[in-house]
């Protein structure tokens, strides 16, 4: 015995429920109500409004007509009058089926494609930290490196030529130099640099402390610019306090501290 029958017998409810309603659809569909007349006073007690119900809807038909058939041809010994009905009614499961299966389907491709949106989005948000930190982590080598340039040549400035350090404050001025392929040069690595160094003076009042002794502040200023393919990349420019001479302050003195006292950096130019 097939599936559809085992399930049928088992579900008897479907019989009470919809086999008046199939019956009367095929009767009247087939012409054939005197063959079926004894098997229907059977089911005659079922409410009389099932057939009107069963033409405005069709789904009941596609999902029980089959088995019902099925059913009443078995116990009415009557598989020879109605093969065409029931091969009609049993496509009608399978195309509920393929419809069910079509719209799980979209269903499914949408979620599928929300998910690779997020996806996508996530991975791009993943790329643009990935970029931003690698160039932050650019800037902050280039300017340790333009530092540490600074300072050797604050360190060494007795050592340079006569012409690159100047007795001046103008700080925009020396940059502006520098900018226009002025100043001194200096090769690190594979990088040039252009630079100038201001000898700002001796302020007595601005008192350091070296060595156990108090005296005055030495103040010097460095600009360095790096050069690639004779273009500026950018610029630091430091103040550097030193020990100077003991030099008496006429007014109010201040005590700092020595090494950098400030400085100004441009990424880019």
């Amino acid at each position: 015995m097939s599936s559809s029958l085992r399930k049928l017998y088992s579900r008897g409810e479907l019989l009470r429920r919809y086999g008046a309603r199939i019956l009367m659809y095929w009767c009247v569909h087939s012409g054939s109500a005197l063959r079926v007349s004894s098997h229907f006073l059977l089911w005659s007690e079922f409410p009389k409004r099932a057939s009107r119900k069963l033409y405005s809807r069709g789904e009941l038909l596609r999902r029980y007509g089959a088995r019902i058939l099925m059913y009443w041809r078995v116990h009415s010994a009557s598989a020879l009058h109605v093969p065409s009905h029931c091969s009609l009614w049993s496509e009608l499961p399978r195309r509920s089926i393929r419809k069910n299966q079509g719209f799980i389907l979209l269903v499914t491709l949408l979620i599928i494609g929300v998910i690779s949106l997020l996806v996508l989005t996530s991975m791009q948000h993943v790329l643009l930290y990935y970029k931003a930190t690698n160039k932050q982590e650019v800037l902050h080598q280039s300017f340790y490196q333009l530092e540490d340039v600074a300072l050797r040549l604050l360190y060494q400035h007795t050592s340079l030529n006569s012409n690159c350090v100047v007795r001046s404050d103008a700080a925009n001025q020396v940059i502006h130099h520098l900018l226009e392929d002025k100043g001194c040069s200096l090769k690190s690595g594979l990088t040039q640099y252009k630079y100038y160094i201001e000898d700002l003076g001796e302020f007595p009042c601005l008192v350091v402390r070296h060595k156990g002794r108090k005296s005055a502040s030495h103040h010097q200023r460095v600009t360095v610019v790096p050069f690639e393919e004779g273009v500026p990349v950018s610029l630091l420019q430091i103040r550097f306090i030193s020990a100077g001479r003991v030099i008496p302050c006429l007014l109010e003195e201040h005590a700092i501290s020595l090494g950098v006292s400030s400085w100004r950096y441009l990424p880019s130019l």
